[in-house]
């Protein structure tokens, strides 16, 4: 798709330049800022594809979640303002196993998704808690907003490759972060809010490393 406007363009450029055209100045500029665009277009899907691949090798530490959390929401302040989506916080040090790269990816993910779902604005509700699993303490990230909420059809496929509601994007980076998140020995999962008649709610739940246990 970006290689197309590129290609209309370049030769809505080169067409202005043998004609000698008075309006060549304006077209050169608008077409250098749209190739612009469109690579760095491409580069976000190149870094899709390759995510997808698992071409990055994963590197594991130990992680403090509620600062990586409080990064990605302080990155998307600015949209969240101008998108009138009002955000509300209410995170604990929670100290897991992960790749920062990976999890910064998976959450930048899952908070765009949730502003994009909210065009008229809204309240999107971060938060992180601690609770007991089978298989000993978890951290739970939770991501709740007033969008306009899931279908059915579209929660069964959220996580496959390539589907996607929206009119851009690849349609991979639920996908991805779904391999991420289970490569972190996590679970995720997306489903309708149970407290509202609309909105959606996203859930991360990770091991907490033992220090976090001990001192919850």
């Amino acid at each position: 798709n970006p290689l197309t406007p590129i290609q209309l363009s370049v030769n809505l450029l080169k067409r202005a330049r043998d004609e000698g055209s008075p309006e060549y100045p304006v077209i050169f500029e608008r077409t250098v800022e749209l190739v612009l665009r469109q690579v760095d277009n491409m580069k976000r899907i190149a870094s899709d594809f390759a995510a997808f691949a698992g071409a990055r090798a994963s590197r594991p530490e130990r992680l403090d979640v509620s600062a990586l959390y409080s990064e990605v929401l302080d990155l998307n302040a600015a949209w969240a303002s101008e998108a009138k989506v009002e955000v509300r916080r209410a995170l604990c040090t929670a100290f897991v196993r992960a790749d920062a790269h990976e999890l910064r990816r998976v959450l930048i993910n899952l908070v765009s998704n949730a502003i994009e779902a909210m065009p008229q604005g809204g309240v999107l509700e971060a938060s992180i808690t601690l609770t007991t699993g089978k298989d000993g303490r978890l951290m739970v990230l939770e991501l709740r907003d007033t969008g306009v909420g899931l279908s059915e059809t579209a929660r069964s496929r959220l996580f496959e490759p390539y589907f996607t509601t929206r009119t851009h994007g690849t349609g991979l980076g639920l996908a991805i972060a779904r391999r991420l998140v289970e490569e972190m020995n996590g679970t995720i999962e997306l489903e309708p809010r149970k407290d509202l008649d609309r909105g959606t709610v996203a859930r991360i739940q990770l091991p907490l490393l033992p220090e976090t246990a001990e001192s919850a």
